[in-house]
């Protein structure tokens, strides 16, 4: 398995943080396998996941924090390569993977459209208008000639001549005025006439954070009310939908819509139906853990014993099935667990009997039991990338099936990783993702 690591500033100091698994979680929870304690940090912020190859890929868990790749913020999921710098809240870490792919070459930003230019009242259009030439043609209107002939109108002759008047170009005509030469163009203004060019409009004062788009922490960090509401990524309700669109349709403020009422009242019957039927009390689905499991002990035990004597027998036999299986731990995946089990419930019976020294035949029990540990961790953090990984793509067949999986490695119900996987079945029967096919 590759191996990659995390380079971060602590105290002026480069440190790195190596890790030799497929999947590491990054958030502010204390289950994490990088924590990172900031308010603008996620409980589950984001997912590394090695695919093979050299292929490593970004999962953002986060749905109220900041994520970036290079400065360039970041949804969904994304690949890294070596010396790709992550920014998740406040944080900034490296990635570094000697193993992974380089990075694809991006392409040059494409050159915006020149703009056309803009005119006000009166403006000639490019194609003509309403008393406007044809793009190219000299201006005509009403009292105008056409094409590029000279202006006439009233009291002024017409090119080819009129009423005793001669034909031809410079004549006099009108009561006492020359008509204009050719090539002479009307003095601006006036009816139909283009207006003098407009003085281009004033840019508008660029946002701050430069080309990444990325505001500063002062106004993302401003408070820890802004930054819980960003947490909880609360949706705006029905009643505020109605009332902006209300506002936009020139409803008065202080009316109260009667769709409004409405919606009220079958809410609350709605709830009062959910509460006494059958529905109990309301259960958050927005996938987020309610329990600190990683606090709670590993499994609930039930042992006993009389005297010293009595304990460290049932300590020995509890100790040899413990043993047995996990010598056997391939042929069942709930092996694996229930022999670790046995190991606590051995360590257990010392307790009650007073016995703090392992006996000879049980020397064997320190190593037994971080072996086993560390397997199960392992077990649990790939299953809980897999769930995350799926719920990100919506699959909720695979996020169930991730779910079982947990149940059959943790078969005991006490156990904090059976208990994790209950919640999340709950939350998506709750919020009517849960496959019918699979209950």
């Amino acid at each position: 398995m590759s191996s990659f690591w995390l380079e971060f500033d602590h105290n002026g100091q480069t440190q790195n943080a190596s890790f030799n698994s497929q999947s590491v979680t990054i958030g502010r929870d204390r289950g994490s396998d990088f924590i990172l304690d900031h308010p603008t940090v996620s409980r589950q912020h984001a997912l590394i996941v090695e695919e093979g190859g050299g292929n490593y890929r970004l999962v953002v868990l986060s749905r109220g924090g900041l994520t970036a790749v290079d400065g360039q913020p970041v949804s969904g999921e994304v690949s890294l390569w070596d010396g790709a710098m992550l920014t998740l809240g406040k944080h900034s870490v490296r990635f570094r993977a000697p193993d992974a792919t380089a990075r694809a070459p991006q392409a040059a930003p494409a050159q915006p459209a020149a703009m056309p230019q803009t005119g006000g009242f009166g403006a000639t259009p490019a194609g003509g208008g309403f008393g406007q030439p044809a793009a190219g043609a000299a201006p005509s209107g009403f009292g105008q000639p056409a094409g590029g002939a000279a202006p006439s109108g009233f009291g002024q002759a017409p090119n080819a001549g009129g009423f005793g008047q001669p034909a031809g170009q410079g004549q006099p005509s009108g009561f006492g005025q020359p008509a204009p030469g050719v090539g002479q163009q009307p003095a601006p203004g006036g009816f139909g006439a283009p207006p003098p060019s407009a003085a281009p409009a004033e840019k508008k004062e660029a946002k701050s954070g430069g080309d990444a788009g990325i505001i500063s922490w002062d106004e993302i960090a401003a408070s820890d009310e802004a930054l819980s509401e960003a947490e909880d990524d609360a949706a705006a309700s029905d009643y505020q939908r109605i009332q902006s669109a209300s506002k936009k349709a020139g409803a008065k403020p202080d009316e109260t819509n009667p769709v409004v009422v409405i919606i009220g009242v079958l809410i609350a019957v709605g709830m009062l139906g959910y509460t006494f039927l059958g529905g109990g009390e309301a259960t958050d689905t927005g996938g987020e853990e309610q329990v600190a499991y990683s606090e709670l002990p590993p499994v609930q035990l039930d042992v006993d014993c009389v005297a010293e004597t009595d304990c460290m027998r049932k300590a020995q036999e509890t100790y040899l099935i413990a043993t047995d299986l996990l010598g056997k731990r391939d042929v069942e995946n709930r092996n694996l667990f229930d022999g670790y089990k046995r190991l606590l419930e051995a360590r257990e019976l010392m307790t009650m009997g007073g016995v703090e020294q392992f006996p000879e035949e049980m020397n064997g029990w320190q190593a037994l039991h971080d072996d086993a540990r560390a397997q199960l961790d392992t077990y649990y953090k790939n299953f809980r990338a897999a769930f995350h990984s799926a719920k990100q793509r919506q699959r909720y067949i695979e996020m169930a099936e991730t779910l079982k999986q947990i149940e059959a490695f943790f078969p005991d119900k006490t156990s904090r990783e059976n208990r994790w996987a209950a919640e999340m079945e709950l939350n998506m029967k709750s919020s009517g993702t849960y496959p019918r096919t699979m209950r």
